[in-house]
Parts: structure tokens; sequence; C-alpha cells
């Protein structure tokens, strides 16, 4: 939320991509990314933009954290992902005239640091040529580079999708094999991952067949 309110006195328009649920039994925690969305709204209201400022899309860096949780009944599983319909095509991109695009993040400055959920959107804007800069700041800096993603299997791939929603153990065929799914669903699918979410899908298991528990 810094990164966008600095942005924003720069002359950027954030644009606010937060899909989860706040509760306080919540799995993820969302008092602080709250708490800077009201700090900076007097400010944001006071100094308004063009019509014709850049964006800068502020996302949720823990949408994908508690890798292998198994929620509670008590606990209100509000993690979420991102789906490319969340953000403008590359064609609305290069209609507007942006064909450079800066993404910032904690992980790195080279193929394989953007998110799971971003790769396959990635991919896709870099082949209709616009430009990836990554960036990760640190205490004394940032570093930097130019980045052409590099295809990899995640979680969110089309296959991987394909076959957690056709499996046997996805499928509910009555109340009383709702354990299954929800064992599928929790160890199987979400478990594994090359992001935030797990570890490399070549050593954790993952096959053609899917994700091993």
């Amino acid at each position: 939320m810094v990164w966008g309110a600095m942005l924003r006195r720069a002359g950027f328009a954030p644009v606010v991509t937060i899909n989860n649920w706040p509760h306080q039994h919540g799995i993820l925690r969302l008092e602080r990314p709250l708490g800077a969305l009201l700090y900076y709204a007097e400010e944001a209201a006071r100094t308004p933009l063009p019509a014709d400022a850049p964006p800068v899309f502020v996302l949720e860096r823990s949408r994908l954290g508690q890798k292998d949780l198994n929620p509670s009944s008590g606990q209100f599983d509000n993690r979420y992902f991102h789906a490319q319909t969340d953000f403008p095509s590359p064609a609305e991109f290069q209609k507007r005239g942006i064909r450079n695009l800066v993404y910032i993040n904690p992980r790195g400055v080279s193929a394989g640091a953007e998110e799971d959920d971003l790769h396959e959107y990635f991919i896709e804007l870099a082949q209709a040529g616009l430009q990836l800069l990554y960036v990760r700041s640190h205490s004394s800096g940032f570093d930097q580079g130019l980045v052409t993603p590099v295809p990899r299997q995640t979680i969110f791939t089309k296959p991987a999708m394909t076959d957690y929603a056709s499996s046997p153990e996805y499928r509910p065929q009555s109340y009383h094999s709702y354990p299954h799914y929800y064992a599928w669903h929790t160890h199987s699918y979400w478990g594994l991952s090359s992001g935030a979410w797990g570890g490399d899908p070549a050593s954790s298991g993952w096959s053609s067949g899917g994700y091993s528990s």
C-alpha cells in the first residue's frame, strides 16, 4: 500500500486488487493493508489525478500464503488468487501506448520470481511484445532486471487445473464424499507450487497426472 501511495504522489493511479474478505477469523490477516488504505484515503481524496494517469496495480502480497494449511472449523479461508481477466489485456495496454511494465516484488529480478497466479499472464504480455522490468527493494536500495518469463508448471497452468477439476476425489458425489474433496483441495492441489504455496514442482511430486500429497 505504501508503494501505491508513493506512486500516486508521482502521478500514477493506484488500482487496488484485494479480492479477499476481511474476517476476524480469517487465515489472511488484513489489518495492515486495510489500515494503510484508510491512512492514505484522505490524501488520495484531496489530490485528484487526470483521467489519463498511468495505472499501478496494487496486489495483496500474502494472497497465496499459508501453504499446506488445513483450516479448522473456526477459521475463515480468505486466501485467493488472480485470474488473467483481473488485469488489462496486452492489446489494451498497447492501445493506451503502454509498452513497458514494472513488476515490484519481494522475490527477485529474474524469470520465475513472479507469483504463480501471475505467471501465464506475464507470459502472454511478453509474447505480445511488452517489456517487463522486475524490481526488488531492500534496506540498502533496490535491484532491477529486464525479464522474459520462462514457461513453467504451476498449479494454475491449464493441465494442472483440468486435472484438479476432473479428479474423482475433487467431485463430491454426495455429502458423505465431501471429506475427499476437502483433502484434495487442501493437500493435493494447494499444497504444491513453485511459488508461495510450495517448492519446485519438478522436485515436489508434480507429474502429468497431478500433484501428490
